[in-house]
């Protein structure tokens, strides 16, 4: 252009450069940027028509961000790859200048829109020489034509604006990292938050309802324990899209990590509809996963509070929550909507909780002592079955704290006190003349996987003198199932002290054979659930029966738990079994009162 050597042009120049270059830096979106650029190179070239074309990789589509020509209208859709200057340049990564008969020649048939009289494209590119976009003007005026200045000037704005969208992409990332988790693409915890707010607002105005589902599940980390990490974030992904693809319009579904999803459901006054939609929700993440050919099954504890119109956001969640924990305490794999009596009890249980902590410290508790009998009614031995003697409630039965004592970390503690106290109890019977008396300890899951728990039982025999032949380890056969590597470590370590080793609540596990002959078990206990009855239900009498032979085959002795009547003892009797406790020999006792039966 005749002009570009005049001062007023070159003071012209550098302000629209510099007006350009300040804009990619301060401006925080990439449109007001387009709109700088196209009023600086017009001011410039003299020319009012400017594209930007942008590149989706993944589906080599061009598309048209800005668009702003007289004669023709933006694009309606994007264009594929390959057709147009746009391609060329985008394929070449080599700006373009052509005139009016070379861009004839170039496109042929594949003109978009009216022909210019000049036509200059320079590529968009990153700092890493990627090519994501063009940068074009266009003019259908003989009088103006563009040439090599033209094209530094546009290859200047072009750097600037790559620049700036580089930011903006890095600042897109920063938020979708702050709002979106990395696994799945669902929104985190604070978009859940930033988007149940707005749906709040939102249905207050309209008085509409609204479902807050908190979704576990089931024993994920069994199988990341099992099968690896690898594993479980597939597991996730798998059930991310599937929760995604189930949801409507105006609905989220977020992932909080581990094993929680958050989902927000339009609810409807009626409440059978509301069940079925989380129901369907629960349906879809059972359905069967396969990896690497394993085929999961996934069950899931569900939460479900109702928004209604008086209910705060965090009050929401959390007893979503409430619910998802009753569900969880209560057998898993189920659904439960929040009810007022579940945070009651949940309150009742920490009550519990914080006085289980002075319990300990002050040994509020009282060990009472269920006999075991043999087949002639000789007593042997008997079961410690703790009591909380509470201050002010009286006793208390375990079934009421030790799940919470588990939950809590406190059963550790608790079984500390009965070892030492049931070692030291039995080791005085037996100076009094019951030499072969044998006590008996239960041990939970968190004891046996303590790692100072076989140091433990073997100070509380040497401190108090027992000899170990007289102390006898129960374990749940639940219990030995989940911990199968751990336990037979450990199994064997306390085996090696010399104590007895038994199996309680034995047939509620399904063991098998060859797992139970790995085991250094001396006694298998028939759960109870097995013994009740067991003259009126032959389904129950075989059971018991397998039971017995399966025991005796892998040269254990074999326990019946829960004798009631003299019936049940006489029919096991006459099938063998070793061993019996329950009512119809005697009811827990105290220590006193046990002594007197000795």
């Amino acid at each position: 252009m005749s002009n570009h050597l005049n001062i007023d042009y070159l003071k012209q120049l550098k302000e629209s450069m510099f007006n350009i270059s300040k804009s990619a830096h301060d401006l925080d979106n990439v449109e007001d940027l387009y709109k700088v650029i196209h009023s600086s190179i017009a001011e410039l070239i003299h020319t009012n028509n400017l594209f930007v074309a942008t590149l989706n990789k993944e589906t080599n589509l061009i598309s048209f961000p800005y668009y702003v020509d007289i004669n023709d209208s933006i694009p309606e859709n994007s264009i594929e790859l390959g057709k147009g200057l746009t391609s060329i340049i985008i394929k070449s990564s080599e700006p373009l200048l052509i005139d009016k008969d070379q861009y004839n020649n170039l496109v042929g048939l594949d003109k978009l829109g009216t022909v210019p009289e000049s036509w200059l494209g320079v590529p968009l590119k990153l700092h890493n020489n990627e090519t994501i976009g063009v940068l074009a003007i266009q003019s259908y005026s003989k009088d103006i034509t563009f040439d090599q200045d033209d094209l530094k000037i546009l290859t200047f704005a072009a750097e600037q604006l790559t620049l700036a969208i580089e930011k903006f992409n890095a600042i897109e990332q920063i938020e979708k990292k702050s709002k979106f988790d990395d696994l799945t693409g669902l929104p985190n915890k604070t978009s859940f938050f930033d988007s149940a707010l707005s749906m709040i607002q939102d249905a207050k105005k309209i008085n509409d309802s609204i479902l807050f589902v908190l979704l576990d599940l089931d024993d994920f980390m069994l199988i990341i324990d099992t099968h690896g990490y690898d594993i479980g974030n597939k597991i996730i992904e798998v059930i991310a899209k599937r929760l995604s693809e189930s949801i409507n319009n105006n609905e989220v579904v977020s992932y909080w990590g581990g094993d929680k999803f958050n989902l927000i459901l339009k609810a409807k006054a009626d409440n059978k509809y509301n069940k079925e939609r989380v129901q369907e929700i629960a349906k879809i993440i059972k359905q069967p996963i396969s990896i690497n050919n394993n085929v999961f099954s996934i069950n899931s504890s569900i939460g479900v509070s109702i928004f209604s119109g008086n209910n705060n956001l965090n009050q929401l969640v959390r007893n979503s929550e409430i619910a998802m924990n009753h569900v969880k305490n209560n057998g898993k794999n189920n659904i439960e909507f929040y009810k007022h009596e579940f945070k009651q009890k949940l309150m009742n249980q920490f009550g519990i909780e914080v006085s289980l902590r002075k319990a300990i410290s002050d040994k509020q508790w009282e060990v009472h002592y269920q006999p075991k009998f043999d087949s002639s009614h000789n007593l042997f031995g008997f079961e410690a079955l703790i009591r909380w003697n509470h201050p002010e409630k009286g006793l208390i039965n375990p079934s009421t704290f030790i799940p919470i004592a588990e939950k809590s970390n406190q059963i550790c503690e608790i079984g500390s006190f009965i070892i030492q106290h049931v070692c030291l109890e039995t080791k005085k019977m037996i100076d009094l003349g019951s030499e072969n008396l044998i006590g008996s300890i239960n041990l939970s899951a968190k004891e046996l996987n303590k790692e100072s728990i076989v140091n433990e039982i073997k100070y509380a025999l040497d401190e108090t003198g027992l000899p170990p032949a007289n102390l006898e380890i129960e374990l749940t056969e639940r219990m030995m199932i989940d911990n199968e590597n751990l336990s037979l470590e450990i199994l064997n370590k306390i085996k090696d002290l010399g104590v007895y080793l038994s199996i309680d609540d034995f047939g509620t596990g399904y063991s098998s054979f060859n797992y139970l002959k790995n085991l250094p078990v001396d006694t298998i206990k028939i759960d109870k659930s097995f013994i009740t009855g067991i003259d009126r239900d032959n389904e129950k009498l075989k059971i018991a029966k397998g039971i017995i032979k399966m025991g005796h085959d892998l040269n254990m002795n074999v326990l019946a738990e829960g004798v009631e009547t003299k019936t049940e003892f006489d029919l096991l009797g006459s099938h063998s079994c070793d061993k019996f406790q329950g009512f119809f020999f005697s009811k827990p006792l105290s220590l006193n009162k046990f002594k007197q039966i000795l």
